[in-house]
């Protein structure tokens, strides 16, 4: 897949939005309040990268996305598992 130049600040807000998550998640891990919001903001951003991979593949453009899509979804599932093992409490 090629890059193209129009998609730039795409790519670039893209990269500072998993920037902004990482700092927040380990901001969370100094302040045990902001764990639960914190994994909900990212269970709901991961959640929909991997609707639009999976409801566009059969998209040329997807095929960039499954392995991120595949990691998102293994990180929605933690964060899922997490909310229920806190419901278990």
């Amino acid at each position: 897949m090629e890059y193209l130049a129009d998609y730039t600040i795409f790519v670039q807000h893209s990269g500072f939005t998993v920037g902004l998550i990482a700092i927040m998640m380990i901001a969370a891990a100094f302040r045990p309040a902001w764990v639960v919001p914190v994994l909900i903001i990212v269970a709901v951003e991961k959640a929909f990268l991997v609707y639009l991979t999976f409801s566009n593949l059969n998209e040329s453009f997807a095929a960039g996305f499954r392995v991120p899509a595949a990691m998102d979804a293994i990180i929605v599932v933690y964060a899922l598992l997490y909310f229920l093992s806190l419901r278990a409490k």
